[in-house]
């Protein structure tokens, strides 16, 4: 499932000091959406940290993996499931640690998928 959007934002003081833990680049190419399109907040977030950026990665990486070998209602809660995870990550806004945990805890779910 991709994530369209339109822009990056520009990092601003507030969003450096709520991000301290992660270093901020111009731009990270996320797996799961284009970075060229980001416009929410916690897409704009995860294209700009090098460190949402890879766990963005990691889940993509399981996330199609997973949907190429599913089918039938088992892809169809897989697909459900992503969809409402996105939502919570996407609540997050600009909130790195927020986004952080909510990529870890679907990391995992679908490791153990």
């Amino acid at each position: 499932m991709r994530v369209l959007g339109a822009l990056l934002a520009i990092a601003t003081l507030s969003l450096a000091s709520e991000v301290s833990h992660f270093p901020l680049v111009s731009v990270a190419e996320a797996q799961s959406f284009n970075c060229r399109y980001a416009k929410t907040a916690d897409e704009v977030l995860i294209c700009q940290s090098p460190g949402l950026a890879a766990l963005d990665e990691q889940m993509s990486s399981l996330y199609f993996r997973l949907k190429t070998r599913l089918y039938g209602s088992a892809l169809a809660q897989l697909e459900s499931t992503n969809s409402y995870w996105l939502s919570r990550r996407m609540s997050c806004g600009r909130n790195a640690y927020c986004i952080e945990q909510n990529y870890n805890a679907w990391i995992a779910d679908l490791a153990s998928f």
